[in-house]
């Protein structure tokens, strides 16, 4: 037994992967967007879920076959 307690879910997972992929780029990115392509811009959000989905199953599926507090630097 490995002792690794599964307490996230795959909304929190999508949520924390999203935000990496992002860094702090999610506080200034809004307003520049938004400057650039106006309300058009609201659509990037949905977008960005549906492109980041499939890479957070993926990591999930990582994450189950390689049980190891690791993570990316494991896999």
């Amino acid at each position: 037994m490995s002792g690794l307690k599964q307490e996230l879910g795959l909304g929190q997972g999508v949520g924390l992967l999203s935000t990496s992929l992002l860094g702090t780029g999610v506080f200034a990115v809004p307003a520049l967007a938004a400057l650039v392509a106006g309300d058009n811009s609201l659509w990037a959000w949905p977008l960005l879920i549906l492109l980041v989905f499939p890479i957070a199953i993926v990591f999930a599926l990582l994450g189950r076959h390689f049980p190891s507090a690791g993570g990316v630097a494991h896999f």
